[in-house]
């Protein structure tokens, strides 16, 4: 392909990712496309990053490389000044743990087509292990709106940016929000859909974004187990909210997987608690309990979820444990 070829911008937001950077970076110049910008945000890294994209800015000529540093303000302001600097036509998300294939942007913009949204397979890469892997393929196309919708209220469609080339002019006033660290993913697809009447995803057949997964079975901290529930609530809320009032049907499904979408979460952290003091700041929270003062009522959520939020905020430690892992062997035995 030539520079006649439409520019992608390649937005690559980056924290203190020195072990990684460097296979993300090198995995964009790669491209069998060559009409690229890469527009490298570093949100205040504070180890080696710095450096190494620096250095390539003295020596790479194939494609342009733009940098950008800000004070540390999360992936969705890094995301955000992205776009607004965005030169190209499209723009392509690239996460700085994850690298793409060679002939991922040239796919992508071959298969373009009006009122039609391109995404890919994915394959998830755990830890730094090179055979320690597993492919997620989407065999499923879609070409109607209320389907593509409802599927990402209910967290069956994959929401992740980074699997779709977008269109810069359809883009306007679309950002992400800044306030959550969950699914602020599904929250940018769904605004881009409903503002630019997507009817279509086509998904291509071929696996050509590496997704690294690093290892986060623990959780020893209450206030990040508290964060995260908050922020997954709002996050639910916030997609109930920009649902237009005249998509009746599809409200009231997201009303109706609220509280199971909610209880899933708490309990994929709540489960992961190993010490009595941490339990015991959990099951005091305020906040907490309002949340799941208002599950329990919520008439949609499932028996074995209502249980396991009565049992896990007032059980003493022993019991608590002691009933997290029957449940487990229950799940196995399914």
């Amino acid at each position: 392909m030539n520079r006649k070829e439409p520019k992608i911008s390649v937005i690559m937001p980056v924290y203190n990712a020195e072990k990684t950077i460097e296979r993300a970076i090198l995995s964009v110049i790669n491209q069998t496309y060559n009409n690229i910008e890469l527009i490298l945000i570093n949100d205040g890294s504070t180890d080696g990053t710095e450096n190494i994209m620096k250095s390539y800015l003295e020596k790479e000529n194939k494609i342009d490389i733009r940098y950008y540093f800000q004070k540390n303000s999360g992936p969705s302001i890094a995301k955000n000044l992205g776009i607004n600097m965005a030169k190209g036509e499209y723009i392509l998300f690239v996460d700085s743990d994850d690298t793409i294939s060679e002939n991922y942007i040239e796919s992508l913009v071959i298969n373009q087509k009006e009122g039609t949204l391109i995404g890919v397979s994915y394959k998830i890469k755990e830890g730094t292990g090179k055979n320690n892997s597993s492919v997620i393929i989407t065999n499923k196309d879609y070409y109607v709106r209320d389907e593509i919708l409802n599927d990402l209220v209910i967290g069956k469609l994959n929401g992740f940016v980074v699997l779709y080339l977008f269109n810069k002019e359809k883009m306007k006033n679309i950002y992400f929000e800044k306030d959550i660290i969950y699914m602020e993913d599904t929250l940018f697809l769904i605004k881009y859909i409903i503002n630019n009447n997507i009817n279509n995803i086509i998904y291509l057949k071929d696996v050509y974004y590496n997704y690294y997964q690093t290892d986060g079975s623990i959780t020893n901290n209450t206030n990040k187990i508290i964060k995260n529930i908050l922020s997954f609530t709002n996050s639910i809320r916030k997609i109930e909210n920009i649902i237009p009032k005249e998509e009746k049907e599809l409200k009231e499904i997201c009303k109706k997987n609220r509280a199971n979408r909610i209880s899933k979460l708490i309990e994929n952290n709540v489960s992961k608690i190993k010490e009595r003091k941490i339990l015991k700041e959990y099951q005091k929270s305020e906040e907490i309990k309002q949340i799941i003062k208002e599950l329990i009522e919520d008439c949609n959520i499932k028996s074995g979820y209502k249980l396991y939020l009565k049992f896990t905020m007032n059980s003493p430690y022993i019991l608590f444990l002691a009933y997290i892992k029957i449940r487990e062997i229950l799940k196995k035995m399914k």
